[in-house]
């Protein structure tokens, strides 16, 4: 999306100027790309989405496995994700050290 709105530039059917909207997802979207800050941005209209996805995956440093991992598993993403256990390793949704 920022892609997007980085290259929306003046044509025949555009004046050049971008606006994002959207909830949920799309609002985490939204917000992700307007925190680039991509020059033919010029708003974002986001509901129901955090504005900090660290502050509200992260309770107290205590990852909220079912906001954050069980919504991917609920969209078929696979479960191996990423996040770091205290040794740095890649961890399963269940915590578990992957390597």
């Amino acid at each position: 999306m920022a892609t997007t709105a980085s290259s929306g530039r003046q044509t025949a059917v555009s004046n050049g100027k971008v606006g994002l909207s959207g909830g949920s997802a799309m609002g985490i979207t939204s917000n992700e790309a307007a925190m680039a800050a991509p020059p033919h941005l010029l708003a974002a209209y986001v509901i129901v989405a955090p504005y900090d996805l660290m502050r509200n995956s992260y309770i107290n440093g205590v990852l909220k496995e079912k906001d954050s991992l069980g919504w991917l598993k609920g969209q078929g993403s696979p479960t191996t994700c990423w996040t770091s256990s205290a040794g740095g390793s890649p961890t399963t949704s269940s915590g578990t050290a992957t390597r």
